[in-house]
């Protein structure tokens, strides 16, 4: 009821259409179909799984449910993405990494879906016993930037990674259709 074609490149408008209208113009919508919203339920609950199994390198992931594509909040997130956990000079990785010395890596990704999205913090543990302390870290970062805001530099650092990472995905013809997407 509503795709969309997204087609970059050095192409011929023409043909793209005539080619469209071959492949895509025999298909009609469906008037009777209603939105269901399935890409995340509401019914997520913290829970804590624990393997054991012979593993020379412990790794860890906590997965946050937050509000998705729709409520256009994307930019906020993606600098929150950047200045939590964002790399060198974000606040986990000084925190983890360089003063504590309780992880060896540390990576922050989303996976944007519609009517939610899912943020996945993976590290690796330098050892598992320390989850606690490493959880407790996490959550007062959490809470600074919660109760006392995001410091200018680490908004315009986020925006400068945000804006050069465009850049980058603007290089190919499929990071543009992905975009434009």
């Amino acid at each position: 009821n509503n795709a969309v074609l997204v087609v970059v490149g050095n192409v011929d408008t023409n043909d793209v259409i005539e080619k469209a209208q071959e492949h895509f113009g025999h298909l009609k919508p469906n008037w009777s179909y209603a939105h269901k919203e399935y890409s995340c339920q509401d019914d997520i609950c913290s829970k804590n799984v624990t393997l054991y199994r012979d593993v020379q390198k412990p790794v860890a992931f906590i997965v946050f449910k937050m509000p998705g594509a729709r409520h256009a909040q994307s930019i906020a997130f993606d600098v929150f993405n950047h200045i939590i956990a964002g790399g060198r000079g974000s606040r986990l990785y000084t925190k983890l990494i360089d003063q504590e010395q309780l992880v060896n890596s540390l990576s922050i990704q989303s996976f944007n879906l519609f009517d939610a999205d899912l943020l996945l913090f993976v590290f690796e543990p330098r050892n598992i016993e320390a989850l606690p302390f490493i959880m407790n870290h996490m959550q007062q970062e959490f809470e600074g930037l919660k109760h006392h805001g995001p410091q200018l530099y680490e908004i315009e650092s986020a925006l400068q990674k945000i804006q050069s990472s465009m850049y980058d995905l603007m290089e190919t013809n499929h990071g543009q259709a992905e975009t434009i997407a």
